[in-house]
């Protein structure tokens, strides 16, 4: 599933990811995974997709061919829409290869696993940011509750990283700096993310600013991310098994509370007959 993130910060939506894709049991390398939304209007936004190859790969060209032209009336709440009849547009496509007649609903379920993806969309509505994650398997949108998301196998590293920071309150160097590290981070502890980091700001004006940095300027802040890495590695090994621990004993203790409910009670001990009175 490889990574994606996205947060909002002082100067706009940042949206970062590394460059690898899940392409059936092998992965697939330097593949574009993050895209500006073209509208006919004034709307702006920005995807970033992370998964399976095949399938976001349909999902993108339908999207577009569905925004292209669009003219968004309904703002945010259009564009989630029509992200989410897009996803419904790959699903069917990919069970029409399996659907013979005899397919059964495990097998279909097996099939879109396979083929499972996840996409974050960022876009200004009224001047107001806004970021939302969607998986394919269900097409729900869900929102940043803590102004930044993350997706794919790295997301848990991501949400360590990111937890916690006060990101209305920096600056783009700063923002830009944050986002390479993570992912960087992301391709340091899950094999599964690779290649080269990929970039884009959405800006807060509305003048459609979306920009992406050059390979040279990515390049540059994410050699000094390595750079760094080492000072704080230690910090982020902690918390990532710290977080394991505490993930590991909440089950524990679920799985504690479970036993007590469902046990049967056990059998009582009767009194022995031949206990001895006292005279």
């Amino acid at each position: 599933m490889t990574i994606a993130i996205g947060f909002i910060f002082r100067a706009g939506i940042i949206l970062a990811s590394d460059s690898q894709m899940s392409n059936g049991e092998t992965k697939a390398l330097d593949e574009k995974k993050i895209f500006r939304l073209n509208f006919i209007d004034s709307f702006y936004g920005a995807i970033a997709v992370s998964g399976d190859i095949t399938a976001a790969t349909y999902f993108r060209e339908i999207l577009d061919a569905k925004t292209e032209y669009a003219v968004m009336k309904g703002g945010g709440k259009q564009l989630q829409e029509l992200v989410t009849e897009s996803m419904a547009e790959v699903r069917a496509k990919l069970l029409d290869y399996v659907d013979d007649g005899t397919t059964s609903e495990v097998q279909r379920d097996k099939h879109l696993e396979r083929h499972r993806y996840r996409a974050i969309v960022a876009y200004y509505d009224n001047k107001h940011p806004y970021l939302y994650t969607f998986d394919s398997l269900n097409g729900i949108a869900r929102k940043a509750e803590r102004g930044f998301v993350a997706i794919g196998s790295g997301s848990p590293t991501a949400r360590l990283i990111l937890s916690g920071g006060k990101f209305r309150e920096i600056e783009i160097s700063l923002a830009l700096g944050l986002s390479l590290y993570t992912v960087e981070a992301c391709k340091k502890f899950d094999r599964s993310c690779g290649g080269d980091v990929q970039h884009l700001l959405l800006d807060k004006g509305m003048d459609g600013g979306a920009t992406t940095l050059g390979k040279d300027v990515i390049r540059a802040y994410s050699e000094a991310a390595r750079s760094i890495d080492p000072k704080i590695q230690r910090f982020i090994s902690r918390e990532i098994v710290d977080e394991a621990s505490k993930l590991l004993e909440e089950y524990n203790q679920a799985w504690i509370a479970r036993q007590r409910v469902t046990a049967a009670p056990g059998p009582r001990l009767r009194k022995s007959a031949n206990r001895k009175t006292k005279p």
